[in-house]
């Protein structure tokens, strides 16, 4: 009892008895939530426990061990198969396998455009021009009825013999019950959400089996192409699945969240980065650049391709191994396929080429393919190199790389001012993926990678290319990391949260703002305080160190600024453009030339990210006091719309600061 009267003693609980309240209150304990990784060929699930290292979100696998989860479901007789088992039944039952329903959901029919060539169940109008599937099944024949309990001695009916036994009866034997017939296989319409829900019926049960625990709620990945119609389709067919769904984490962004949970408490990442984040899946891949800013990401672009994925590595691949198959045994293969033998050994090869690239990205040297009667009773038994990998690949990574460009240039980014790479998707685990990015994208040798002070010898330097989180782990981590603040915010909070809020809505600085600073020796040098593309409203504070003993005041210019690349050869500034055409040009004589005249090799331009000032915003000044060594604190505030106020004090007298306001643009 809290204050008042002491109530008497009470007696010790025994029996197992409680106070309810109490009970109830402390078993509960903290929402039970998921992070889900949804993507249209593959799933994944994480999650985070205390118990678990260090309370890291972990990944966990499903009742089969599997941590990267078909997303397909199929019909066959009277099983469903939900997940991996249902990948198999594409070779001899694709006409009851469904894959690839996730883009589909929250679209009508009439606006999609159905693959030409269905490797799995066709796309059908269903009822309000829902896209559907048709599958055959045989249903799960009824269940018999249970005979009602005999109590005591039954009386017989009829006529009663002497002995008290059952007289004969000239009554005809009545038929014994016609045996049920046996299940005949039926058609059924099943629509995209339907397909979603147990898709999702299967997750949360994996979810449930590995917690022990009810799931209270999930946060989905989702593309940031995903339109509202979408997002509410798939919350809905979660829902019906009995997983309510918190909300939405963008791909990318996940990506980063995951990263920087787990590498909290160590110093990796800057606070101020600029991040790419290269999310190749099965059948697509997204490129998008964000601004990451004291933990706040904003994005400024992003490039979706449906021609570079896992699936055309995979179709070169099968392609290959299909004429080493008709060399070796002169049964033709054609691929594409054109006949329903030909589909079916497509299918077969579809399969094992997966764990072809996953020999390769284990870091084997060669990769075996192996698939018993693949045609006409002859088995194929092929390997295949790195190298020749590499070679047959390179028009995927190509395509790839221009992607990247193309989404840096969208974002106005010049490589040379990308932070980080940060690779996720099932297929971003491809070998020579990453070095291959490295040496195309960014123009850097792998003799460089080795060089840790020095800038590349090629024109850019280096740049951090991540995938030490498994790629196909990464968002779902990153997912259940925004589930668990989303489920510890206040009620009042959770609005801001919400799809299509107005706090979603931000804008974000064009140009930095800095510092000009007036030193003892009259240098002054420009200090970038606020950089470009930081979301708004924002707040930084930075601090200088002062001597009031030989500096009586302190004063400084703001500027807004801008960045550029500066090129050097030799420590010596050159122009890029004009080193380029020179460059082009002597490559051109050369060629002409019939002798190669041995030249000395010219040293390389390096590049590098610079800032310098441009426009003078305004000008401060502070009379200091402490009379010795002091700190100066400067606070720079950017409101919504743009507006800047500058606060300048001295650390022991904040009461004395000086406040400059500029008006917004």
């Amino acid at each position: 009892m809290a204050g008042g009267k002491k109530g008497p003693k009470s007696k010790p609980n025994t029996n197992g008895t409680t106070t309810p309240a109490i009970q109830n209150e402390e078993a509960k304990g903290p929402p039970v939530v998921v992070g889900i990784s949804f993507g249209d060929s593959y799933a994944s699930i994480s999650v985070r426990l205390e118990s678990l290292q260090e309370g890291q979100p972990e990944c966990i696998a499903n009742e089969n061990g599997e941590r990267q989860i078909a997303c397909a479901v199929s019909f066959n007789g009277q099983e469903v198969y939900v997940g991996n088992q249902a990948r198999p039944q594409l070779v001899k039952n694709s006409q009851n396998t469904i894959t690839n329903f996730r883009n589909l959901l929250g679209k009508k029919f009439s606006s999609i455009t159905p693959p030409s060539k269905a490797t799995s169940a066709p796309v059908i109008a269903g009822s309000d021009d829902v896209p559907a599937y048709t599958v055959t099944y045989i249903p799960a024949p009824p269940t018999p009825a249970t005979p009602a309990p005999v109590s005591g001695t039954a009386t017989p009916k009829g006529p009663i013999s002497k002995k008290g036994t059952p007289a004969a009866s000239i009554k005809p034997t009545p038929l014994a019950t016609p045996r049920p017939s046996s299940p005949q296989p039926t058609q059924k319409t099943i629509t995209v959400p339907e397909v979603t829900t147990m898709f999702f019926d299967s997750l949360r049960g994996s979810a449930h089996d590995f917690l022990g625990k009810d799931i209270d709620g999930a946060v989905v990945t989702c593309p940031s192409w995903f339109d509202n119609d979408q997002k509410a389709a798939l919350k809905a067919a979660a829902a019906e699945a009995g997983l309510p769904i918190l909300g939405f984490a963008d791909e990318a962004a996940a990506v980063i969240l995951a990263y920087e949970e787990r590498e909290r408490g160590v110093t990796r990442a800057a606070p101020d980065r600029i991040s790419l984040v290269v999310d190749m899946g099965a059948s697509h891949t997204t490129v998008t650049c964000l601004s990451v800013k004291a933990g706040q990401m904003y994005p400024l672009a992003s490039v979706y391709a449906s021609d570079v994925g896992g699936n055309d590595v995979d179709t070169i691949l099968i392609s290959h191994f299909a004429k080493e198959f008709t060399k070796k045994t002169k049964v033709a293969l054609d691929f594409p396929a054109a006949t329903p033998e030909d589909a079916r050994a497509e299918a077969k090869l579809r399969l094992e080429v997966e764990h072809t690239k996953r020999t390769f990205s284990a870091g084997r040297n060669t990769a075996p393919c192996s698939v018993e009667s693949l045609k006409e009773g002859y088995d194929l038994h092929g390997t295949l190199t790195l190298m020749r990998f590499e070679m047959l690949v390179r028009p995927v990574y190509n395509k790839l790389d221009a992607k990247i460009k193309e989404c840096l240039s969208q974002a106005g980014i010049d490589p040379v001012f990308l932070d980080e790479v940060l690779l996720a998707g099932a297929s971003a685990a491809l070998a020579r993926l990453k070095e291959h990015i490295l040496t195309e994208v960014f123009g850097v040798l792998e003799d460089d990678e080795e060089e840790e002070d020095e800038p590349s010898a090629t024109k850019r330097p280096k740049v951090d290319i991540r995938n030490s989180i498994p790629p196909y782990e990464v968002q779902s981590l990153g997912a259940v990391v925004h589930a668990r603040i989303l489920a510890s915010l206040p009620e009042d909070v959770k609005p801001a949260f919400e799809e299509n809020s107005a706090l979603s809505r931000v804008r974000a600085t064009v140009k930095p703002i800095g510092l000009k600073v007036f030193q003892a020796d009259g240098s002054t040098p420009w200090v970038p305080v606020v950089y470009a593309h930081t979301p708004l409203p924002l707040r930084r504070i930075v601090r200088f160190d002062a001597d009031a003993a030989t500096v009586k005041k302190v004063g400084f210019e703001i500027w807004e600024g801008e960045d550029f690349v500066e090129a050097r050869r030799g420590g010596e500034l050159v122009d890029e453009a004009a080193e380029k055409e020179k460059a082009k040009a002597k490559a051109e004589k050369a060629a002409q030339d019939d002798e190669e005249d041995e030249e000395d090799e010219e040293e390389p331009i390096v590049r590098s990210r610079t800032h310098k000032e441009t426009t003078r915003l305004g000008a401060m000044e502070l009379d200091l006091e402490t009379g010795g060594p002091s700190k100066v604190l400067v606070r720079v505030i950017v409101d919504a719309e743009g507006g800047v106020e500058i606060k300048l004090w001295e650390e022991t007298s904040e009461e004395k600061a000086k406040v400059l306001s500029i008006p917004a643009p």
